[in-house]
């Protein structure tokens, strides 16, 4: 039987006018059938003529007949042309499919399976063929930056830098395999590797803003709070409409100490589509400082627990200059803020889910409680900017009868101090297990004598302590049942019987610090210390707190070692006291 020429016969349908063509090729088919007879490669090649004619469905028919006699490469190919000409992407899955055992060896077939997946918007199903793609040697550029893609979309992190990294070293430099392997590299905390990438490549990342800021967050984490700076001022330069780059520039401004700025870039959070918080919607217009004294103003909850308690301590000094308020709290606070407040009507934040708009309408203002911390911090500017440290800002208030109650438990007849210990957090994904420390590690201090300890980790309780971690639990003080996720009142109500709290950065750091108690906190270089970085550092406005700054607490062995050797002063300092 006479081979008939496919390579001729390409699938290609730009527009044509030249009827010519088509009739010219469809004679010379119907000469290779009264010869050959009709078969696959004959109804492969009308296919493809009526494709190239811009005659899809009758292309659609003689392709669709073809792959019923048998599957190949060439059939899934011209399939996967029509089927994406035609926006009917979804038809080539079965086909995928029913060929699956005859093509499983070609990288092609798993290239058309890649793409046809990417088209109905499947990142994992498209990293997953692209994958075995590229296993079976597709080396093309098509192949690698969309599987690099697909692979950021799903998280498969480790995946893409592995694979960026490859490229990378093949000196493929294109914008996707540097995007993807710094990206990566951020994610996962690999700062230094990415440092160094950026220190010896050839490639202009400086001139690309998202990068920018990516090198910004790697020397931010490093510790390099300077040229983080520099780093993202140079992003918003290039990209001054990206409100993700402005919301990080405000947060490294504020660490670097460049208040002012730092606050009016803090102002864009809710126009950025990650913030952790939904932007509420109303009926009334937003707080300004020129509205009448007395209006009713609703102030309204944002972010967690400790960003409110710690905003909190701009209340006071608001509601002398706006006395009629109703403050939304966050749903677990409104006890503790109730009772902290007796002037200001506080009440829990009720919205609806949908809408975002409040189910009362009994103000004329709002304002997110963040504005009204951003507005006090202006209002002291001059100090803060000093290195002045605001005085007389702690103000929550433990409900008396639980406070007797854990004042008898704690027995403070031994004349031991009283100190609690939080080591991590219920949170600690995307990196934020690396601000925290492991409980084991802390033995040493733990199993003084001098000093008995009070857990105050708010995810478990005391007796999930004992089951988890028999060996350590003995060196705390039975709390029983507590829950301190929850029941913050009952949280407040114990904390406030102790003379120390440790912790790293979540919720009881701002609860301690907000009772007024010496409250000592690890932490990466934070926003909201303003500029002040060093080791037991007073925070700027509860100099109360002291803030411990290490770049990543959890391979910091130098921290337990400085904690410890302060408890010693701790120690003595009480004994003075008691005498």
């Amino acid at each position: 039987m006479e081979a008939l020429d496919l390579s001729k016969i390409e699938i290609n349908a730009e527009e044509n006018d030249n009827k010519t063509s088509l009739s010219k090729n469809l004679r010379d088919l119907e000469k290779f059938e009264k010869k050959n007879g009709r078969g696959f490669d004959s109804l492969l090649a009308r296919g493809a003529i009526y494709f190239n004619s811009r005659d899809f469905e009758k292309s659609k028919f003689y392709f669709e007949k073809a792959a019923t006699i048998k599957y190949d490469i060439n059939i899934i190919s011209a399939l996967m042309k029509l089927y994406s000409k035609t926006d009917c992407v979804s038809e080539i899955i079965p086909h995928l499919e029913k060929s699956k055992v005859t093509l499983e060896s070609n990288f092609t077939y798993w290239q058309l399976a890649g793409f046809a997946y990417a088209e109905l918007l499947q990142p994992e199903e498209t990293a997953n063929n692209l994958m075995k793609a590229r296993q079976l040697g597709s080396k093309t550029e098509l192949t690698t930056s969309l599987l690099l893609k697909s692979l950021g979309k799903i998280d498969r992190l480790d995946e893409q830098y592995e694979i960026a990294k490859e490229e990378i070293a093949k000196n493929n430099l294109s914008s996707v395999v540097v995007m993807s392997f710094v990206s990566s590299c951020i994610k996962t905390h690999r700062f230094e590797e990415v440092l160094n990438f950026f220190e010896t490549t050839d490639y202009d990342w400086q001139s690309e803003a998202i990068l920018a800021a990516f090198a910004g967050i790697a020397h931010q984490s490093n510790g390099n709070i300077e040229e983080s700076l520099k780093l993202n001022k140079l992003a918003l330069e290039i990209e001054p409409d990206n409100i993700e780059i402005r919301w990080n520039l405000a947060l490294t401004q504020l660490r670097y100490g460049d208040i002012r700025e730092g606050i009016e870039n803090y102002k864009v959070r809710f126009d950025w589509k990650n913030f952790p918080s939904p932007k509420r919607q109303f009926d009334v217009p937003k707080w300004h400082e020129g509205v009448d004294k007395y209006s009713r103003i609703l102030i309204w909850s944002e972010q967690g627990l400790a960003d409110e308690i710690l905003f909190s301590t701009a209340l006071n000094s608001f509601a002398k200059e706006f006395p009629n308020l109703i403050f939304e709290t966050h749903f677990k606070a409104t006890e503790i803020l109730t009772r902290s407040f007796p002037e200001i009507h506080c009440r829990t934040g009720l919205f609806d889910d949908n809408s975002l708009k409040p189910f009362y309408n009994d103000f004329q203002y709002h304002v997110p409680m963040g504005d009204i911390f951003l507005w006090f911090l202006n209002k002291n500017i001059e100090k803060l900017e000093a290195g002045e440290t605001l005085k007389n800002l702690d103000y929550l208030k433990a409900d008396e009868l639980r406070k007797q109650y854990w004042g008898f438990k704690l027995n403070k007849e031994n004349n031991k101090p009283k100190v609690g210990f939080c080591w991590s957090s219920s949170i600690l994904s995307d990196g934020r297990h690396t601000h925290h420390t492991k409980l084991d590690n802390w033995e040493r201090v733990l199993s003084r004598k001098d000093i008995d300890f009070v857990s105050l980790q708010y995810d478990v309780d005391y007796e999930d302590i004992s089951k988890n971690h028999s060996e350590i639990s003995k060196y705390f003080m039975n709390t029983g049942f507590l829950d301190q996720m929850d029941d913050v009142d009952g949280a407040l109500a114990l904390m406030s019987n102790l003379d120390l709290v440790i912790t790293s950065p979540s919720a009881p750091y701002a609860l301690a610090g907000a009772l007024g108690l010496e409250t000592w906190f690890y932490s990466a270089s934070s926003h909201f210390m303003l500029g002040r970085n060093g080791k037991f550092i007073e925070h700027p406005l509860l100099p109360n707190m002291k803030n411990y700054v290490t770049k990543s607490a959890h391979k910091d062995q130098k921290l337990i070692e400085d904690f410890n050797a302060r408890l010693d002063s701790f120690v003595k300092d009480f004994k003075k006291k008691k005498v």
